[in-house]
């Protein structure tokens, strides 16, 4: 552990928790609204399983709070392109879901202007590895979506291009949480 003393397991064993807020690990739901209106659900391909999720990671005791752990997964799985202020996650809708053994808050965030084109110009060679664990950010339309999981009741990613992706199972847990709150 960087600096800190021995934390007590908050969440079924595990030592690496936020003491406030009892959470391992955070993500953002990135909603973002593209020109015409249309809000797209921006997520992240993860480079050694291939699979899709939120960005998203583990509490680090340096983050202090698991909002910051939100913010600077984001940053680093969407290569800077996702700027989410800590201003704007205090203003988020949120919700804790227990992913395997660990408490999981995911944040859902409204946005615009994000650019997954900006993702794949962006030189990695000149970044610290944790920008490198992914290797694809991608448009998901939300209205596809929606439609999708009320006629099938499962979450399926499609992508703007018409192509299914592969969903991280903690992602599709996520997703269909917030489907069932509202949230989306």
């Amino acid at each position: 552990m960087r600096g800190s003393a021995a934390v007590t397991p908050l969440c079924h064993g595990c030592h690496r928790c936020d003491v406030k807020t009892k959470a391992c690990a955070a993500g953002i739901l990135i909603l973002d609204e593209d020109a015409s209106g249309r809000w797209h659900l921006i997520l992240v391909q993860d480079r050694r399983t291939g699979e899709y999720s939120e960005p998203g990671g583990r509490f680090d005791s340096s983050d202090g709070d698991i909002a910051v752990t939100a913010r600077r997964e984001t940053l680093e799985e969407t290569r800077n392109c996702a700027d989410i202020s800590l201003s704007q996650l205090a203003r988020a809708a949120k919700f804790e879901k227990q992913a395997g053994r660990h408490n999981y808050t995911c944040y859902v965030v409204k946005t615009s202007g994000i650019s997954c084109r900006k993702f794949y110009r962006t030189d990695v060679s000149r970044m610290p590895a944790v920008y490198q664990e992914t290797s694809a950010m991608t448009r998901f339309p939300l209205d596809t979506m929606k439609a999708l999981y009320r006629s099938t009741g499962k979450i399926v990613l499609t992508a703007d291009n018409g192509e299914v992706k592969v969903g991280r199972d903690r992602c599709l847990e996520v997703l269909e949480a917030a489907f069932r709150n509202g949230m989306l």
